[in-house]
């Protein structure tokens, strides 16, 4: 990725996107003064100590979770059913109720081990939001809702969201991003895109 470039507000000197302080003069940079707005911000305290109540959308990969439960009763009905009419095929249900129910598993230990991450607090700028559409492997497309933020002492970042959270937030909004890994579980708006949140 390239950092776009951007010049000194005090001396006009060429800076890098994550440039806090210019290289040249040691003045703040518009990126300082950025997140400066929203240290300053009444309630940015408040939001820092802020527990959210978590990822408001259901966790990853339920529809296929469902899918695989399905698989798993189904198979379980085919080994009984297979069992009374021809004994030797019953091994080829159970290996698919034996993957159905590994996947399901797996998938509660991953959900689980996000549940119990920390919660990282961080001043944050949204730089871009919205759904981008993936082809998938089989031919069909699958909707992921993105947000591209700029951290406070970090730079840019790509994260996860919720549609509805993806939805509520425009370029230019600043405030408190709420991060487990790679999903952004909840943002407080401190200030919309420019203006102070009301």
């Amino acid at each position: 990725m390239t950092a776009s470039r951007s010049n000194c507000p005090s001396c006009g000197a060429s800076l890098g996107s994550d440039t806090d302080v210019c290289p040249s003069c040691g003045s703040a940079t518009a990126l300082t003064q950025t997140f400066e707005r929203v240290h300053a911000h009444p309630d940015f305290e408040r939001w820092m100590h802020h527990v959210p109540l978590g990822d408001p959308r259901p966790a990853r990969g339920t529809g296929t979770l469902a899918a695989v439960v399905v698989l798993v009763i189904l198979g379980a009905f085919g080994v009984l059913f297979s069992l009374f009419l021809c004994p030797p095929m019953a091994f080829l249900p159970f290996a698919v109720a034996a993957i159905g129910l590994y996947l399901v598993l797996d998938q509660g230990r991953k959900e689980g081990r996000l549940r119990r991450l920390p919660v990282e607090r961080r001043p944050a700028r949204v730089l871009d939001d919205g759904a981008r559409i993936l082809d998938t492997s089989d031919g069909s497309q699958r909707h992921e809702h993105r947000i591209d933020l700029e951290l406070e002492g970090s730079g840019r970042r790509t994260l996860e969201a919720s549609p509805e959270l993806a939805g509520s937030l425009r370029a230019g909004d600043l405030g408190v991003a709420y991060l487990k890994e790679d999903r952004l579980i909840e943002f407080a708006r401190l200030v919309h895109g420019g203006s102070p949140a009301d």
